[in-house]
């Protein structure tokens, strides 16, 4: 069903492109990216089939101390609206760890609880950012960004005052992060 979403949205992204700026005029078509910090890393490759539509791969880690920590490697579909800004929606592995309310049952009983969780499966990660050539078009680029990964799958105790046990079950359930970025890549 998310499958079929997807394509749904970026069908009519090529539906829209009709009045809409290019933005690929370089005639560059590969563009290699990766990003890296004191608390993030990451890579990515996208290719242009069209001037406003790409798909590629990403890989990327993003640490906020103990507060949550993102871990993604998946594929992505953008579509460039005007110039460089461009939205772009991204499917495929990710593990999103962070305080989590959740409720278990031991001996019948029924309990809540906030802990440090960690959250694996399905990352769907809504994105939008800003690529743009300091000199002229292709050759080195930067591209700022955000996005906001959506988990769904397994919750476990990540660290846990109750039990530090990975089999320890929480059952399925949904994480949020906010990832801001800033890469800078080549286009070939």
């Amino acid at each position: 069903m998310a499958a079929k979403k997807f394509v749904l949205v970026l069908v009519l992204a090529a539906i829209v492109a009709g009045g809409v700026s290019a933005q690929n005029t370089s005639g560059k078509e590969n563009y290699v990216s990766g990003t890296a910090g004191i608390l993030s890393a990451g890579a990515a490759y996208e290719r242009f089939f069209t001037p406003r539509i790409s798909a590629g791969a990403c890989f990327y880690w993003a640490n906020a101390f103990i507060l949550w920590n993102e871990l993604e490697a998946g594929l992505f579909g953008r579509f460039y609206m005007w110039r460089g800004l461009y939205g772009e929606l991204g499917l495929g592995f990710h593990q999103h760890t962070g305080f989590s309310t959740y409720k278990y049952e031991i001996l019948g009983y029924t309990y809540t609880g906030t802990d440090y969780v960690k959250t694996t499966g399905v990352g769907i990660t809504p994105a939008m950012g800003y690529k743009f050539d300091p000199g002229k078009p292709g050759g080195f680029f930067i591209e700022p960004g955000i996005k906001i990964p959506i988990t769904i799958g397994k919750k476990t105790p990540a660290w846990s005052l109750l039990s530090s046990d990975e089999s320890f079950d929480l059952g399925f359930g949904a994480a949020f992060g906010v990832v801001v970025y800033v890469g800078m890549g080549y286009a070939f």
